[in-house]
Parts: structure tokens; C-alpha cells; sequence
């Protein structure tokens, strides 16, 4: 049975028919091609798209009825986030309430899907979240009606691709980043970061340099290849940055990128740089004709093996927007079930039996362990530091002692000394030919002491004995340092560093 696979790329619009893991047909319409004149212009994108795909089908006589509809990463709102372990029939509605603190709009326009995994480290659920504004849903809903197919499926670009991987054999264990890239066709990068091949982190990057000149008629201006593989840089560098800072615990172990050759040194340097291994996929190797590189292609073709490969991510917005459906017709639906609807007194007294036998049978079988309950707690041995025979002022007493207990702790706790904020600052404001070698702290009842050694090298003692003087006026004036009563440079002296000439000092804080 052949199948037929659609990606709405951000440039262009790929086809792919295959026949189990076979391509029989694929089709590239550039988006480009659909602007025409200023009386075209007014026709609805929708239509044009759909006048353009009806047309391509017909000429490469595709005769599916239905398709997987792929989506680029900015028409979908993607979330991962943590919750308390929930029975299954509580998750629903958490996971709705929960989505609300993480999406820019209300959950009730979004048509949305999720999957739960257990993160035993944390002893929590990891929730990915996947949702689509039902209004650009409905645009792209409305352009496969106008074409005669029907939508059998709806994911994520990003997430599709991991069905490559699987298909090629890369089973890369631990945490792993998935990175898509094609500076040719100018496509959505997708940067997604896996846990045992459940996604933590996403981001979809595009690469566009298009703009309009007056100079030469409105004509888009493109980035030349120097000028994308510069930006992908940037960008990449700012999603690891921005991992990192999210999951500081979770270090990516190594990067697989799925792009093609001429891009391929640059990547592995830059990724080497940063001191993470990285691997290539080569996605033409799992398509049986030659072809050059087109990830538009692959995203499309991914989707048709979404019955031939299982994939640890089961994410699909078409059951979400059935169900969603559902709900908005709920009212109507029921009150048409109902009505004419007539009632059986008869079917009513069976429904209040069967009811009421188990209740009647649970209340014989509670007596007994109720009566052995209360014999137990009679019998039960007394605390020393809390009597059963209390009563509730002398409870109230125990309470107040209790407290007072709690109170005294409190007090100890604040009266803890904290330096985060002073070490975070001290990198902030050393001056260039000074370091750091020794910190010691010391706390007694009646003061605090934070003592700093360190050198100073400018290949002259009168600037050495400047920097340092500088860098105690620095931490005086540094607001975290407040809270030290004095500051002083108790000790600063010439020093021999092999054959180096350089100055020794101590600085004292106390509060």
C-alpha cells in the first residue's frame, strides 16, 4: 500500500509517495513559484497552495487518498517539563493545568498532544508537551480538503527525523543531540537534545537571509553559503548555551547531524571545540535511488514510516484534534442522546439493588475490623513524651515547646553567613595581572573573616602595588561586599616566581 507524506517546509513544500520503505514518487514545490501578480496576490494562500499541490499530483499521477502532514517547528508550541508522580486517570487535567504556566496563550486554542516517561533521578514525570494554534491547523486542514486527501497523521518535523536514525542503526546511548540541517534549501534546523530517546530540549532555527531591495524590484537577496554556515554557528552556540543553563547536570555526551558534505569539516571542528564527539548520518544511504541532499525530502519520507518503524516518541496532533472536536460538540451531543429518552421505574429499583447489595455486604465486613480497630488502640503502649490521656490544653503545651524548639533553630539558620554573591563577584572585578591563590573563611560568635592571597605581575612594583591597591577599592565598592564592617590589605610584599619578580598581598574582610 503506497502512502504519501507532505512537509510545509519554510521555503518549499516536499511530496514524497513510497510504497512500504520504497520512494515511488517525490515532488519539490518551491513556495517562491506560487507569487504572481497584484490580481493573483489577492487569491487566499491557502488556495494557491492547494491548486498547486492538486496539480502536481495529477501530473505524477499520485492517486492517494491520504497523507502524513509534517509541520515546521514554529507553527507548534513544544514544552518539557516535570510533575509529580499521578494515577492515570488525575494526568489529564495536570498536565492541562501544568501546560498553562509554560505557553504564551490559552490552552483552549491549542489542539495539543502529550507523552509521559518516568525520570527515575528525580522520581518525577517528564511531560512532553506538543501543541498547535487551531486556527493555522485549520488553514492547513482546509488545504488538504481543497486537494481530496485526508490527514492520517500530524507531527513534528524534528521528531520524524529520529525515525532516520533508528532506520540507519544509530542507537546512541545516554543524553544525545540531534541536529538537521540543509543551508542549500535554506530549511528549519531542528536542534533537539534526547534522554534515552525521550526529548528534553528543542529549538528550531531559521537560516533565512531573505529581503526585499528596492533596487532591483523586490528580488530576495540570499545568504551565500559563508554567510548561513557563519549564522548556524551562532545559533547552535546559543541553543548548547541555552541547554545548558536549563539542564546544568545534564551534559550532551555527543551530537549526531544529519547534513551534507560540503558543511561537514566546519561542524565537526566547531563541535569538537566545544568538547563533545559528534557523528554523521548519511540519510541518502536509506533511500534505494540516487538523490542529492534535501532534508524537505527526508522529513516527508519520515513520516510514511511511522507504521513501519516504532519510535519511543508517540506524539500526533490528528487524535488531539478529533478529541478536540469531540469536546466542542459535547454539549449538543448529549442532550440529543437523551432527549426521548424514557425512563423504567422498574430499571431504576435494579440499578438502587445492585448499588445497594455491596454497600450492605461492606458495611458486615467493616464491624468487626472496626471493633478489633478500637481494641488495638486501647491497648496500644503509651509514649513517654506524649500521653494518649491528654487533653487539649495540655496538648496546646506540648505544641508551644514544640515550637518554641523550632524557633530557636530558626535563629541559628539566620544567623548563617552566606558568600555566593561576594564569590561570584570577585571574577567579575580582578583586573588583568592578578590572580587569586588561596581563600580561607573563618566564623566565630562574635565575627566573620574571609582572607584572600593572591599575586600581582605588570613588570614594575609601583603598578603591581596600583592593581592590587585598585582591586581592594573594587571589592569595598561592590555591593555584596557591603555587609563586611573592613576591608584591608593586611600584608603586600615582593615575591620570587622562578625567575619572575611579582607582588605577594593578603586582604582581610570582617564583618
Amino acid at each position: 500500500m503506497k502512502t504519501l507524506g507532505i512537509y510545509f517546509g519554510p521555503k518549499s513544500i516536499s511530496l514524497v509517495e513510497t510504497e512500504g520503505q520504497k520512494v515511488t514518487n517525490n515532488v519539490l514545490i518551491p513556495l517562491q513559484r506560487l507569487t504572481g501578480t497584484a490580481v493573483e496576490e489577492k487569491i487566499p494562500e491557502e488556495i494557491k497552495i492547494a491548486a498547486a499541490i492538486k496539480d502536481e499530483l495529477r501530473k505524477n499521477n499520485i492517486e492517494a487518498k491520504e497523507a502524513g502532514l509534517v509541520l515546521l517547528g514554529r507553527d507548534l508550541i513544544i514544552r518539557t517539563f516535570h510533575m509529580p508522580v499521578l494515577a492515570a486517570n488525575e494526568l489529564y487535567t495536570a498536565v492541562r493545568f501544568e501546560a498553562k504556566k509554560y505557553i504564551p496563550f490559552k490552552v483552549e486554542e491549542l489542539v495539543y498532544d502529550f507523552q509521559v516517561s518516568l525520570d527515575k533521578a528525580n522520581r518525577k514525570n517528564l511531560v512532553l508537551f506538543v501543541g498547535v494554534k487551531k486556527d493555522n491547523l485549520e488553514k492547513y486542514i482546509s488545504i488538504f480538503n481543497q486537494v481530496g486527501l485526508r490527514v492520517n497523521s500530524i507531527e513534528y518535523s524534528g521528531f520524524g527525523v529520529l525515525r532516520l536514525l533508528q532506520m540507519a542503526k544509530i542507537k546512541e546511548k545516554g543524553i544525545i543531540a540531534v541536529v538537521d540541517i540543509d543551508l542549500a534549501e535554506e530549511d528549519e534546523v531542528n536542534f533537539i537534545v534526547l534522554e534515552n530517546g525521550m526529548p528534553l530540549f528543542s529549538r528550531d532555527i531559521i537560516l533565512s537571509g531573505d529581503s526585499a531591495s528596492a533596487m532591483d524590484g523586490g528580488v530576495p537577496v540570499k545568504l551565500d553559503f559563508a554567510q548561513s554556515l557563519d549564522k548556524l554557528k551562532v545559533e547552535l552556540r546559543i541553543s548548547l548555551d541555552f541547554y545548558l543553563r536549563k539542564f546544568p547536570t545534564k551534559n550532551i555526551n555527543s551530537i549526531v547531524v544529519i547534513a551534507p558534505d560540503d558543511c561537514r569539516q566546519e561542524l565537526e571542528s566547531f563541535v569538537r571545540e566545544r568538547g563533545i564527539a559528534i557523528k554523521f548520518a548519511d540519510a541518502r544511504k536509506l533511500v534505494d535511488r540516487p538523490m542529492a541532499f534535501s532534508l524537505g525530502f527526508f522529513k516527508a519520507y519520515a513520516v510514511n514510516l511511522k507504521k513501519i518503524i516504532k519510535s519511543n516518541i508517540n506524539i500526533d496532533l490528528l487524535p488531539a484534534k478529533i478529541k478536540a472536536k469531540g469536546q466542542d460538540r459535547s454539549g449538543s451531543g448529549l442532550g440529543s442522546a437523551l432527549f426521548g429518552f424514557k425512563f423504567d421505574i422498574r430499571f431504576i429499583l435494579l440499578a438502587i439493588a445492585i448499588i445497594g447489595i455491596p454497600f450492605g455486604l461492606n458495611y458486615y465486613r467493616v464491624q468487626p475490623v472496626q471493633s478489633a480497630l478500637n481494641s488495638v488502640k486501647s491497648s496500644r503502649p503509651q509514649v513517654r513524651s506524649i500521653k494518649s490521656e491528654l487533653n487539649l490544653d495540655e496538648l496546646k503545651a506540648v505544641d508551644a515547646k514544640y515550637k518554641e524548639s523550632i524557633k530557636a533553630i530558626a535563629e541559628v539558620l539566620k544567623k548563617r553567613m552566606f558568600i555566593t554573591g561576594q564569590l561570584d563577584s570577585i571574577p567579575r572585578i580582578i583586573a588583568d595581572g592578578l590572580w587569586l591563590r588561596d581563600f580561607n573563611f573563618k566564623k566565630s560568635d562574635s565575627d566573620f573573616i574571609m582572607t584572600i592571597r593572591g599575586s600581582c605581575y605588570q613588570e614594575d612594583a609601583d603598578k603591581e602595588r596600583e592593581t592590587v591597591t585598585k582591586f581592594k577599592n573594587d571589592l569595598k565598592g561592590n555591593p555584596n561586599f557591603s555587609k563586611f564592617s573592613a576591608i584591608d590589605c593586611t600584608s603586600m610584599e615582593r615575591g620570587q616566581l622562578g625567575k619572575v619578580s611579582l607582588t605577594n598581598f593578603v586582604i582581610e574582610c570582617r564583618s
